[in-house]
C-alpha cells in the first residue's frame, strides 16, 4: 500500500505527469521537497537502516525492469533445412535486476543468430530503437555426438542486456553397472 508520493524534479511540474502518477498509484501527490533534500533524506534513511544504532521502519527497495526483453533465435531445422524462428521472453516487465538467464541448445552444429530486442512495443516510446543486440554464435566443427551449447544473457545494474558467455559442454554417457560387471568377469576359454 502506498501512503503518499513525493515527486521531485523539473518534469514533475507538468500537470499531466502529476495527474497520471496519481491515477496509477492511487495516492495523493505532493511536491514539497527540492532535489538536494530528497537525495540527502534518502541517503540518511539508507544509512540508518544499515546501522545497528538506529531503529527505523524497514523499507523494501526493489529495482524492476521497465520493459520486457525477448530473445529471438533462428537456426535451421535438422531434417529439411527450413529456418526455425523461436521467440522467448527472457526478462519480463517487472522482473528484478540484475539478473541472468541461460539458453540451452542441444547438439546444434549450425550457426545460431541470436537477437535481443524489447518485447511489447506498446510500452515503449514511438520511433525508439527496439533492437538491443545481434549475436552470431558458431559452435564450430564438433566431432562429439552429444553436446550442449549454453548461452548466458545478463541484465546488469544499469538495465543493459547483453550476452556475457557462450560455452560448450560435452555430454558423456557412463556405462551401466551391468556393462561394468560383464567387463570384469573372466572369459571362459
Amino acid at each position: 500500500d502506498i501512503h503518499s508520493i513525493e515527486m521531485v524534479g523539473e518534469a514533475t511540474r507538468i500537470p499531466i505527469i502529476m495527474q497520471k502518477a496519481s491515477e496509477i498509484f492511487k495516492a495523493p501527490i505532493s511536491r514539497t521537497m527540492n532535489s538536494a533534500d530528497c537525495i540527502a533524506r534518502g541517503c540518511a534513511i539508507q544509512n540508518a537502516m544499515a546501522s545497528p544504532l538506529f531503529k527505523v521502519a524497514e523499507y523494501k527497495i526493489a529495482e524492476l525492469n521497465a520493459f520486457p526483453i525477448d530473445a529471438i533465435f533462428t537456426l535451421p531445422k535438422k531434417s529439411d533445412g527450413t529456418i526455425q524462428k523461436s521467440v522467448r521472453t527472457l526478462f519480463p516487465k517487472g522482473c528484478n535486476f540484475p539478473a541472468t538467464k541461460t539458453l540451452h541448445f542441444e547438439n546444434r552444429r549450425e550457426v545460431i543468430d541470436l537477437h535481443l530486442k524489447y518485447g511489447k512495443m506498446d510500452c515503449l516510446m514511438l520511433g525508439g530503437p527496439y533492437p538491443i543486440g545481434h549475436y552470431r554464435i558458431d559452435p564450430g566443427a564438433r566431432k562429439e555426438d552429444k553436446f550442449r551449447l549454453t548461452v548466458k544473457v545478463a541484465l546488469d545494474n544499469n538495465m543493459i542486456c547483453n550476452v556475457v558467455a557462450a560455452e560448450i559442454c560435452l555430454l558423456y554417457t557412463s556405462p551401466s553397472p551391468r556393462d561394468a560387471t560383464l567387463s570384469r568377469m573372466p572369459s571362459s576359454a
